[in-house]
C-alpha cells in the first residue's frame, strides 16, 4: 500500500511540474511522453504486486482463522520489494531532472540577461539622478557663494571701521595712561611734586621782581614820550596859526 502511494504521488508531483512549469514548450514534448509511459509501467507493477499482497494477506487470514497457521510470507520479500521500487522511483527522479535541465538552464539564461538589461537601465538612473543632484547642488553652491562674498566684503568694511575706532581708543588709552602715571607720582610722592611746585613758584617771584623793577623806568619813558607828543602838538598848532595869518599867494 506504501508503494503504491508513493508512486502516486510521484506521478502527481510529475504532472504538477511539467504542467506549472512555464519554459516547457512543444520541443519537450516527446521527453513528457517518455517519462509517463515508465510511470504508467511502473504504476502496473505497483499494482499487481499490491493486489498480490492483499489477496496473500487476505489468504492467510481465512486460513488462520479458519483452521490455524499454514503458509507464511516472507518479510525479506516484501523488504526487498519496497527497495526495488525505490531505487525505480530514484532513477525516475534523475531522469526528470536530467529531461528538464537544458529547460531550466535556458530559462535561467533569459532570466540573467533580463536581469543585465534591468540592472543596466537601473544603474542608467542612478547615474542620471546623480548628474541632476550634482547641478542642483553647483547652482546652490554658486548662489551660496555670491551671498558669502557679499557678507564678506560687508565684514571687511565693518572691520575697517572698527579698527579706526580702536586706534582712537588706543590714543585715548595713551593719554589716560599719562594722565594716570601724573596722578600716582603726585600721590605716591609728593616731596617731588612739592619741589616742582617751588621751582615753578620762585621762578614765577623772579619775573615779577624783575617786572616790577621795569615799571618805573617804564612809567618814565612814557612821561618822556608825552613831554615830547604835547610839544609836537604845540608846535603844529603854532604852524597852523602862520598859515592862517600869512595864506600863501
Amino acid at each position: 500500500m506504501a508503494s503504491i502511494r508513493s508512486a502516486t504521488r510521484y506521478t502527481n508531483s510529475l504532472n504538477s511540474s511539467t504542467k506549472s512549469d512555464p519554459s516547457s514548450s512543444a520541443e519537450f514534448s516527446s521527453s513528457r511522453e517518455m517519462s509517463r509511459a515508465l510511470t504508467k509501467k511502473n504504476d502496473a507493477a505497483h499494482i499487481n504486486l499490491g493486489s498480490m499482497v492483499k489477496k496473500l494477506v487476505e489468504n492467510k487470514k481465512a486460513k488462520n482463522f479458519d483452521k490455524g497457521p499454514k503458509f507464511v510470507i516472507a518479510a525479506d520479500f516484501l523488504a526487498e520489494d519496497l527497495k526495488k521500487t525505490a531505487k525505480k522511483s530514484s532513477g525516475l527522479s534523475g531522469l526528470h531532472k536530467k529531461l528538464f535541465k537544458g529547460s531550466s538552464g535556458s530559462s535561467a539564461g533569459a532570466k540573467r540577461g533580463e536581469e543585465s538589461s534591468k540592472k543596466a537601465l537601473t544603474e542608467v538612473k542612478s547615474n542620471t539622478r546623480t548628474l541632476a543632484m550634482v547641478l542642483r547642488s553647483e547652482r546652490e553652491l554658486l548662489s551660496l557663494n555670491k551671498e558669502q562674498e557679499e557678507q564678506i566684503a560687508e565684514l571687511k568694511n565693518l572691520l575697517e571701521e572698527k579698527n579706526r575706532e580702536v586706534e582712537k581708543l588706543k590714543d585715548l588709552c595713551l593719554k589716560q595712561r599719562e594722565e594716570i602715571k601724573s596722578l600716582k607720582s603726585a600721590i605716591l610722592f609728593p616731596d617731588v611734586m612739592n619741589s616742582q611746585l617751588q621751582d615753578l613758584l620762585e621762578k614765577q617771584g623772579s619775573e615779577l621782581k624783575q617786572a616790577k623793577q621795569l615799571i618805573p623806568s617804564l612809567q618814565r619813558q612814557v612821561t618822556s614820550l608825552t613831554g615830547q607828543l604835547q610839544c609836537l602838538a604845540e608846535d603844529l598848532a603854532e604852524v597852523a596859526v602862520v598859515f592862517t595869518c600869512n595864506p600863501v599867494e
